[in-house]
C-alpha cells in the first residue's frame, strides 16, 4: 500500500519552512561540513567533529534498535548536558523514537510523574552529579533493579518500562553496572552487530516529519509539569529559523550552558547549531559561571547563551575582566512579556536594559501589577550591589528625561533574591502575586 502525504501551503515571509526531518537535514550538514567541529565538552576534554558525530549517532541508533526500541518507543534522558546526552537527541530522531526530556533537578516523585505520564519505556541516567544519587533514586522508586536482569526487566509500578541505562559521561564505556537490573552503555553499544546500516536506512526512511519526536515538560509553577509533544517539523523549524534570525553559519561557536533538558538548550542551541554546522562547545556540565567566561576565552565561543542570572553571575566573577572575550558577536537570553499601561506598550526588556546601567543595580526584574486607572502598571524589583544603598527616588530621578515617563516604574521595591525556577529563570509571575498580596494587606491594615 502507499504512502500518504500531507500537503502544504506556504503563506507568509519568503522563506519556506523546512520539509524535512532531523536526521534528513543533519545528514547534509555532515556532507558540507565533516571536518569541522561539532561538539567540545570541556569538562570531559572531548572534541568530536560533524563526521564523527554522525558515526556515534549511527551507532547508537543501531544500539537502540537492537536493544528493541522501535519507531514511536518513548525514551527518557534525566542527565546534566554531556555528549551523550546530545547523541541520545539525534539517535532517537534517527530511529522516531519519541526523547522525554527529563529535568536533572527532579527527584522520586516527580521523575515518577513524568515516566508516567509520558509512559516511557527506556530511561538513560547519569550515575550520579555533585550531590544527587540518581542510582539511589532510581533503585528506591523501581526495587526490581536490584534483581530482575535487563533482558528481563518490567516495573509493577512502571508497566510501560523495559530499560534503564546507565552511562558515566567521563567514561561512557567503562560504567559500572550498580545493581543487576542497570542496562549499561556498553550493553546497548553491544548490539549494533545485530543492525546493519542498511536497516538503520530504512527506519529513517519511512519517518515523517510531521512524527513527534520530544516530549517536553513544562516548569509546572501552577502544579505538576505539563508535557508538551513536539514534531521534528516544529523544532527543526524553530532552531533553523532562529539561526538565520541570529546570521549563525558554520563559522560560529556557541557556548552552552543553559540546560539540555529545556527547549532552550535542546532546540535554540544544539539543533541550531547543527542546523548549520556551528560548534557547540560545552563549558561546564551544570551551569558554572567561571567555566563559561574561561570557555569563551579558550575556545574563542562567537555567542553565549543563558539567562539573565546567568549574565550577571558571569560578569560578577573576580576574574571577568582576565578572560578575553573579543571573540563574542552576541549574547542571547528571552525576551519579557508586555506590559499594555494605559494603551501603551511597554516592552520589560527596554527598562530593565537601562535600570541596569546604574552603576549600584546587581539586577532588575521589570513587570506587570493590576492598576486601578490604567489597567496595568510597571513595577520594578532592584538587587543592589553588596554594600550600595539607594531609594526608589533615586532610580527615578536615574530615568526621568532618559526613557519616557510612561515607561518608568511606578513601585520599586529593593529586595535580597528574586524568586527562580530551577533553571535560574526569575519566576515574574510569583513576583506579580507576592506583590499583588503584599500591597493588598496594606491597604487592609490602613
Amino acid at each position: 500500500m502507499e504512502r500518504t502525504h500531507r500537503s502544504y501551503f506556504h503563506r507568509g515571509g519568503t522563506v519556506p519552512l523546512l520539509g524535512e526531518t532531523i536526521p534528513g537535514h543533519f545528514a547534509g550538514i555532515v556532507e558540507k561540513f565533516p571536518s569541522h567541529e561539532a561538539v567540545v565538552s570541556l569538562p570531559h576534554g572531548r572534541r568530536v567533529s560533524y563526521a564523527g558525530l554522525a558515526e556515534a549517532v549511527d551507532q547508537l541508533a543501531r544500539g537502540l534498535l537492537g536493544i528493541g526500541f522501535q519507531k514511536g518507543d518513548r525514551i527518557g534522558v534525566w542527565s546534566t548536558n554531556n555528549i551523550e546526552w546530545l547523541l541520545l537527541q539525534m539517535a532517537t530522531a534517527r530511529i522516531g523514537a519519541v526523547l522525554v526530556t527529563i529535568n536533572p533537578a527532579y527527584r522520586t516523585r516527580e521523575l515518577a510523574y513524568a515516566l508516567q505520564r509520558s509512559e516511557v519505556q527506556g530511561l538513560f541516567s547519569i550515575p550520579a552529579f555533585r550531590s544527587s544519587d540518581y542510582i539511589a533514586m532510581l533503585v528506591e522508586m523501581i526495587p526490581e533493579l536490584r534483581e530482575v536482569p535487563p533482558a528481563e526487566f518490567r516495573s509493577r509500578e512502571f508497566p510501560y518500562l523495559r530499560r534503564v541505562v546507565l552511562y558515566d559521561p567521563a567514561a561512557p564505556l567503562k560504567t559500572d553496572r550498580p545493581f543487576r537490573g542497570f542496562t549499561t552503555w556498553s550493553d546497548v553499544l553491544a548490539t549494533t552487530g545485530s543492525v546493519s546500516g542498511e536497516e538503520l536506512e530504512k527506519v529513517t526512511a519511512f519517518l515523517d516529519m510531521d512524527d513527534t519526536v520530544n516530549i517536553q515538560y513544562t516548569s509546572g509553577t501552577t502544579g505538576f509539569p505539563k508535557a508538551v509533544m513536539l514534531t521534528h517539523h516544529n523544532i527543526l523549524n524553530n532552531a533553523y529559523f532562529v539561526a538565520s534570525a541570529m546570521c549563525f553559519s558554520e563559522k560560529d561557536r556557541l557556548c552552552v550552558s543553559v540546560p539540555f533538558y529545556h527547549c532552550f538548550g535542546m532546540v535554540l542551541a544544539n539543533l541550531l547549531c547543527l542546523t548549520v554546522g556551528a560548534c557547540i562547545v560545552i563549558p561546564c556540565e551544570h551551569f558554572d559561571a567561571l567555566a563559561v567566561v574561561q570557555a569563551i576565552d579558550t575556545e574563542k565561543c562567537t555567542a553565549v547563551h543563558g539567562v539573565p542570572t546567568m549574565f550577571i553571575a558571569e560578569l560578577e566573577r573576580p576574574e571577568f575582566k582576565a578572560f578575553d572575550r573579543s571573540s563574542l558577536r552576541q549574547i542571547t537570553w528571552r525576551l519579557k512579556e508586555l506590559i499594555i499601561r494605559g494603551g501603551e506598550n511597554i516592552y520589560p526588556r527596554e527598562i530593565e536594559d537601562f535600570i541596569f546601567t546604574h552603576p549600584k543595580v546587581a539586577e532588575v526584574a521589570v513587570f506587570g501589577i493590576p492598576d486601578d486607572y490604567y489597567g496595568e502598571e510597571g513595577m520594578a524589583w532592584i538587587q543592589l550591589h553588596a554594600g550600595e544603598t539607594a531609594t526608589a527616588d533615586d532610580i527615578r530621578n536615574f530615568c526621568k528625561g532618559k526613557i519616557a515617563h510612561f515607561k518608568i516604574p511606578g513601585p520599586i521595591w529593593f529586595v535580597g533574591e528574586f524568586p527562580l525556577t530551577v533553571t535560574g529563570k526569575l519566576q515574574k509571575f510569583r513576583m506579580r502575586e507576592m506583590a499583588i498580596e503584599k500591597m493588598r494587606k496594606s491597604q487592609e491594615r490602613r
